[in-house]
């Protein structure tokens, strides 16, 4: 039997509840959904959570997708979800066209910047967050965080995870198992992050100084539901297999390009306007250096505010689908094809 936020679940069985994080002033209460997929055979323990941003549901709707046909009683080990665990940045701050904010709305803070929280004299958001390390420290051995391109970009799969350095707390081997299942996951893209500090605020560096492998996959996105939410079911089974949850081969694709530091470069603009892309520069896409991206126009005078340019030969794993933009909107994620440290398969030419 495993205890999840006190609910024992058996062997072989699979449990959805809810869990209280707390109340605002007028009692009202937020609570968390979550589901308990426990194996019929002793094993790993991996979470999967998505939506610490609201406007990030892609993740969501992975998790549910990735775990439609998975059978506990055919299971070694378990698996957690989390599917919405900021529920109310996703419930409030959307309009009809877009869902929820970054930021919970209770107290305007974001969940993925004030782990590992504070308990009962924290905000809402600080509560969500120390419930949330304290209990994924306690049954986790893997946590794969979900994120999106929100509703303005869209993205291939890339894969985040931090550069455990034993020098400032992380605990040794972390790093390395972390990697290995980072390339496990099978996205094309990935991105290590060098000098994740333990107190920096993301559920990666809080899990980690914790002994906890922890890793974000990125994609999807525009609320599209598209061969990218495929591409992160493909991911996710990926590393259940690689933990040996789920029996079966991975589905590795073509090539995966794994960057670090500025070997990977996110693009915003600098002008506001209207965005339309240059020929050539989509979602996927190998774009020359200098090669243009697209431009910004006045939505009045038709006058180009901007001409964005790629500042090197890469992999656009992430690219603008929305035509308004504010200055310093994301304009996508550019993967280095010259200057990289790892890769498998035939890279693009």
């Amino acid at each position: 039997m495993i205890s999840v936020f006190n609910c024992d679940v058996e062997p072989g069985t699979k449990v959805y509840d809810y869990v209280h994080a707390g109340y605002l002033a007028g009692n009202t209460e937020c609570r968390i959904g979550y589901g308990v997929f426990h194996g019929a055979k002793e094993g790993p323990v991996l979470t999967l959570i998505s939506a610490l941003h609201g406007w990030e549901p892609m993740g969501t709707e992975i998790i549910r997708r990735a775990m439609l046909d998975v059978d506990p009683k055919e299971m070694t080990g378990t698996v957690v979800v989390i599917p919405i665990a900021n529920p109310f940045s996703m419930e409030f701050g959307g309009t009809a066209e877009s869902s929820g904010l970054q930021v919970n709305p209770a107290d305007s803070l974001n969940l993925n910047r004030v782990f590992p929280g504070r308990g009962g004299s924290g905000w809402l958001t600080e509560q969500i967050a120390h419930l949330l390390t304290e209990e994924l420290s306690r049954v986790s051995d893997v946590v794969l965080d979900y994120h999106d391109g929100t509703s303005s970009n869209n993205m291939i799969p890339l894969v985040t995870f931090p550069a455990y350095e034993t020098t400032i707390g992380y605990p040794k081997g972390l790093s390395a198992r972390t990697e290995e299942l980072a390339k496990a996951v099978g996205a094309q893209v990935g991105r290590r992050r060098e000098g994740a500090k333990p107190n920096s605020g993301t559920i990666s560096t809080a899990l980690g100084a914790r002994g906890v492998v922890t890793m974000m996959l990125s994609v999807a996105g525009l609320g599209r539901v598209d061969e990218n939410v495929d591409e992160g079911v493909r991911c996710t089974k990926n590393l259940m297999k690689a933990l040996g949850i789920i029996s079966g081969e991975p589905e590795m694709p073509d090539y995966q390009l794994y960057c670090s530091g500025p070997q990977h470069e996110v693009l915003y603009t600098k002008a506001g306007g209207f965005f339309f892309a240059a020929e050539g520069a989509h979602l996927g896409a190998t774009v020359e250096k200098d090669q243009e991206l697209g431009v910004v126009l006045d939505p009045l005078t038709s006058e180009v505010r901007e001409v964005l340019r790629a500042p090197f030969k890469g992999v656009l794993g992430m690219f603008r689908g929305k035509m308004v933009t504010n200055p310093g909107g994301m304009l996508g994620h550019l993967a280095n094809l010259d200057d990289y440290y790892w890769s498998r398969g035939n890279l693009p030419k």
